[in-house]
């Protein structure tokens, strides 16, 4: 339930690169931290909700994550690093509405990525 490894993926793209080592950091601690209160719960919910119950609330947490994701995470496949730290500082500057932008695909959040990649 979570990410695991794609956080190693994600995160470094995410933050610009003034900050990115200590943010990555950050990151990869509440992962660890989160995973590891995934783990210790588990025993205490199968003790109490069942085994077939416990399954279930994780999975009603993970549709909520792949929710999230679809809605929060821009596809940055083929993107340069100079196009999704616009994009993310242009999310950034607009707060919480800047969260829920639609732009799935980078390169719509940078207007100079048609001269950038020659067309």
């Amino acid at each position: 339930l979570g990410w695991g490894p794609l956080t190693g993926v994600l995160l470094p793209e995410v933050f610009p690169l003034r900050v990115r080592g200590v943010a990555v950091g950050i990151g990869w601690a509440l992962n660890r931290f989160a995973s590891g209160t995934v783990a210790l719960a588990f025993v205490f919910m199968k003790d109490n909700l069942g085994v077939g119950n416990t399954f279930f609330v994780y999975l009603v947490g993970a549709l909520l994550g792949l929710w999230f994701s679809w809605l929060v995470v821009p596809e940055t496949k083929g993107a340069t690093l100079e196009s999704i730290t616009h994009l993310f500082e242009r999310r950034g500057k607009l707060g919480v509405r800047g969260i829920f932008l639609r732009e799935h695909n980078v390169d719509d959040a940078n207007p100079l990525s048609d001269i950038a990649n020659g067309e």
